[in-house]
C-alpha cells in the first residue's frame, strides 16, 4: 500500500481529489519499472536477461512490504547519493505507471523520449496556475504520455525522491503545465506525480494543474506506438517458451533474474491487431481485483505479467 494526497483534478476526475491509498507490492513496482523506466523493449532484450534482472532488482532489492505498507529497504539508506538518485528515479517512474493504471485504467504509458516520429511545436512557455514552491529550472516537456485509447491522452511527470522537496514538486507541476495538446486534442489530465519514498508507507503527492494556453503541442502516431510496444513479443515469440495459466488466461513467459521469477505476456497479444487492442480490455475489473490479491504475481492492463513462484 502507498498513501496518496491528490489535488486540483477538475470534473470528471475531481472525485480523485483528497487522500486515498493504492495496494502496491514490490513485484508491481518491478513491472512498472520494466514497462516504463527503460529506453525501449529492444534495449532491454538486446542486453539480454541481465538487463531485465537489473530492472526488476531495482524494485525487489530496495522496496518491501512492511505490515502491508510499501517502504524502502534499510539497505537503500546506505547507498551513496548518486545511487539513491538513480534508484529513486526508476521507482518514481514505476509508481507513476501503477497510479495511471489504478486511477485512470490507462493501458499504455510511454516515455516521450522513446516514441518514434514524435513532434513538438512550442508556443511560448506556460505559467502554471498552481504554485506550491519556487523552481528556477527550465520547464521543458514532461516525461510520460498515457494512452487510454485513440485521442484520449493523459500527461504525466514522474518524480521519485527519498525525501520531500516542495521546489521539485513545483518543477514537476511546471513541466506538465507545458502541454497544450496531443494530436490536436486537449489532454484529459496533466498530472505531476511526486513520490516521497522516505515515508512509511511511500507517499505520493499528485497535482493536476490547468494550462494557460501556452506551451507545447505534441503529435505522434498512436496506433504505431501501440503496435511497436507489442511488436517485440511477436517477433521474439520463440524466446518465451513456458506457458503459464492464470485464472484461465494463458501467458507466455521466460525465466528471468532468479530461478522462479517469470516475465511474459498474455498469449492473445500474438493474435490481436492494434485496433482490437485499443478498443478491447483484456480483463474485467472483477478479474483484476481477484488477481491483485495474489502476492506472487503482478499483471498490467497491457497484458504484461511478472510471476514469482
Amino acid at each position: 500500500m502507498i498513501k496518496l494526497d491528490v489535488s486540483n483534478y477538475q470534473p470528471p476526475f475531481s472525485h480523485f481529489n483528497g487522500q486515498s491509498t493504492i495496494n502496491i507490492s514490490p513485484l508491481d513496482v518491478a513491472r512498472g519499472i520494466l514497462t516504463v523506466g527503460q529506453g525501449s523493449w529492444n534495449d532491454v532484450f538486446n542486453l539480454g536477461i541481465f538487463r531485465i534482472g537489473e530492472q526488476i532488482c531495482k524494485a525487489l532489492a530496495f522496496t518491501k512490504l512492511q505490515n502491508g505498507s510499501l517502504v524502502l529497504q534499510d539497505r537503500f539508506f546506505k547507498l551513496n547519493q548518486s545511487e539513491k538518485i538513480a534508484i529513486s528515479y526508476y521507482i518514481g517512474q514505476g509508481l507513476t505507471k501503477l497510479y495511471a493504471e489504478d486511477k485512470f485504467k490507462i493501458k499504455w504509458l510511454f516515455h516521450v523520449d522513446d516514441l518514434e516520429n514524435i513532434s513538438f511545436y512550442e508556443r511560448g512557455k506556460a505559467k502554471s496556475k498552481v504554485i506550491v514552491g519556487r523552481s528556477t529550472k527550465n520547464a521543458c516537456r514532461p516525461d510520460l504520455i498515457g494512452l487510454k485509447g485513440l485521442n484520449r491522452t493523459h500527461i504525466f511527470e514522474a518524480k521519485g525522491r527519498s525525501g520531500f522537496n516542495i521546489n521539485e514538486l513545483q518543477h514537476a507541476i511546471n513541466q506538465v503545465s507545458q502541454v497544450i495538446s496531443c494530436n490536436g486534442n486537449t489532454p484529459l489530465t496533466r498530472t505531476a506525480c511526486y513520490f516521497d519514498l522516505s515515508n512509511s508507507p511511500i507517499h505520493g503527492i499528485i497535482v493536476d494543474p490547468e494550462n494557460d494556453n501556452n506551451g507545447i503541442k505534441i503529435d505522434f502516431d498512436e496506433k504505431k506506438t501501440i503496435s511497436t510496444f507489442y511488436s517485440f513479443f511477436r517477433e521474439n515469440r520463440s524466446s518465451f517458451r513456458t506457458e503459464k495459466i492464470v485464472d484461465g488466461y494463458k501467458f507466455l513467459t521466460t525465466q528471468v533474474g532468479v530461478p522462479r521469477l517469470h516475465f511474459g505476456f498474455d498469449k492473445r497479444i500474438l493474435d490481436l491487431v492494434t485496433h482490437d487492442m485499443i478498443n478491447k480490455d483484456l480483463y474485467t475489473d472483477d478479474e483484476l481485483n481477484v488477481l491483485k490479491e495474489q502476492q506472487d504475481l503482478s499483471l498490467g492492463l497491457d497484458g504484461i505479467i511478472l510471476i514469482n513462484e
